[in-house]
């Protein structure tokens, strides 16, 4: 027995663990034995049966559903081969042949002790004298009456193992499918992150040549943009209140490196401030405005950054009246783009849009509808 509890649930479980499922198996069995009792017994009320015979039914099936014990952890320990069944078939004899000897003598216990009582007027025997009688007689005799209802108790074992393991599968599945997701977001953060750091440090490179001081707040600034990055690093969203804040630290920076040849508008509706959304949501689109929008424009331009509610979904829009899509190079920014769409599909499952347009008159229009979540999920 401690070796089929050893292969079913694990050296490594906790005893306390092993009692619980232990204990909720014995439950579980106790209550499919209830159910047969409960048919048995009605069966009895409709065909008019003496209820004393029901009862000395029930007591065969008590004996079957607590040898469940044995035959579960064992079918299920048992590999879906057929050597792997020929090798248990010795112990499931045996299982068979004890259980159907003990089924034997507690059924005509049952008869002999209380069923016989109360249908004559004598008492042949106590429950005692005859299982002390019946036993090693049974013992001694092949089973084959109760065969059909071991192979019956198999079958549900088997049955019950089966369901379990595909649940198992889909539930692991569901983890790798969830850890595949977040390695993928993680590697999408990242591809962002050094080509962020890389256009701040230039920026620093060049300023260093001509407004040390400057430089210094750049630096300072960066520092501070970090910190609050590493935040929040170990999640995927954050509050639309904190990304504004970040996006305002980000675009500071990014006034140093262009100056009054851009400025730059943002407005964020104080009733969205507290809903949730994934981290460097803006940032990308901001940083493609200004360095594939106003950036390549001698009298530079104007970025405008907004979020507002509309409906059930938080709508975010960036737009400028740079140079529009098609007049630079947009390698980079269809990746930057292309990598923020992957990301929202990952965490909103297709119920997000991302869509982007040319302005009339020149410019780039990013719109994103992001439905509300009361309580986002990270993946873990």
């Amino acid at each position: 027995m401690s070796a089929l509890v050893r292969s079913n649930l694990g050296p490594s479980l906790p005893f306390t663990q092993i009692i619980r499922i232990a204990v909720k198996r014995l439950l579980f069995a106790l209550g499919a034995w209830s159910l047969l009792v409960t048919v048995l017994v009605t069966e009895s009320f409709v065909d008019d049966r003496p209820l004393e015979w029901a009862i000395e039914d029930a007591s065969g099936y008590l004996v079957w559903a607590l040898a469940a014990l044995l035959v579960y952890p064992l079918v299920n320990s048992t590999r879906p081969t057929a050597m792997a069944w020929v090798v248990r078939l010795p112990l499931l004899i045996v299982i068979w042949h004890l259980g159907g000897a003990v089924v034997e003598t507690v059924e005509e216990a049952v008869h002999e002790s209380w069923v016989h009582e109360r249908t004559s007027s004598s008492r042949r025997s106590s429950a005692i004298g005859v299982a002390r009688r019946e036993f090693p007689w049974q013992l001694a005799t092949l089973q084959f009456a109760q065969l059909i209802n071991f192979v019956a108790l198999v079958i549900l074992c088997t049955t019950a193992s089966l369901i379990r393991r595909s649940r198992e599968r889909e539930i692991e599945r569901g983890h790798l499918l969830t850890q595949l997701t977040d390695a993928r977001l993680t590697a999408l953060r990242a591809q962002m992150q050094p080509h962020f750091l890389f256009n701040t440090l230039n920026t620093v490179a060049t300023l260093s040549a001509t407004n040390s001081k400057a430089a210094i707040e750049v630096l300072a600034q960066l520092s501070s943009l970090l910190r609050r990055s590493a935040a929040v690093d170990d999640g995927h969203f954050t509050t639309v209140k904190d990304e504004f804040t970040f996006l305002r630290s980000y675009v500071d920076i990014m006034q140093h490196r262009f100056g009054d040849r851009v400025s730059v508008k943002i407005d964020c509706d104080s009733d969205i401030e507290s809903m949730s959304i994934p981290v460097l949501t803006l940032q990308p689109l901001v940083e493609n405005a200004y360095v594939h929008g106003v950036g390549p424009r001698s009298t530079g331009g104007t970025i405008e950054v907004t979020g507002v509610l509309e409906g059930n979904c938080i709508k975010l829009i960036v737009s400028d009246n740079g140079v529009g899509e098609d007049s630079v190079d947009g390698n980079d920014k269809g990746i930057a783009l292309d990598n923020l769409r992957s990301r929202l599909r990952h965490l909103y499952g297709g119920r997000e849009s991302l869509v982007t347009s040319s302005r009339q008159g020149g410019g780039f229009r990013a719109v994103i509808l992001l439905p509300i979540l009361l309580d986002p999920v990270e993946p873990k």
